[in-house]
């Protein structure tokens, strides 16, 4: 129940993110209208488009930048750390419960031999 309620949330928030980000292209396609018409009683049509393409250019180099250099913070890491001590410890589990079940097997085969050998 509380996954689906979580899945629920998660698929709401992601369709309401997507108009959102809509919203964003919309104000960005408007933004670069109004500096279009601002810019053009004093540029030319070609130097008014080569300098928004620049200046785009920029601002996606620059946020390009940031997301190459962004590392992971504190929580991430030690959220990381976490989970590997847990895959550690199962792993451990999972091997003794191994070793277990062997030397299990071990027992029961020796002691099958020894009851089914005829006394002397």
């Amino acid at each position: 129940m509380r996954l689906r309620e979580q899945a629920r949330r998660t698929v709401v928030r992601a369709v309401l993110g997507t108009i959102a980000l809509g919203f964003v292209a919309a104000a960005v396609v408007f933004a670069h209208l109004a500096v279009w018409y601002w810019l053009r009683p004093n540029w030319g049509e070609l130097d008014i488009a080569l300098a928004m393409a620049a200046a785009d250019l920029v601002i996606a180099v620059l946020l390009l930048w940031l997301a190459a250099c962004w590392s992971p913070g504190r929580v991430e890491r030690e959220a990381l750390a976490v989970r590997r001590r847990a895959w550690d410890g199962a792993a451990v589990s999972v091997a003794m419960s191994a070793l277990v079940l062997r030397l299990l097997r071990q027992l029961v085969t020796i002691v099958s031999r020894k009851r089914s050998k005829p006394a002397q």
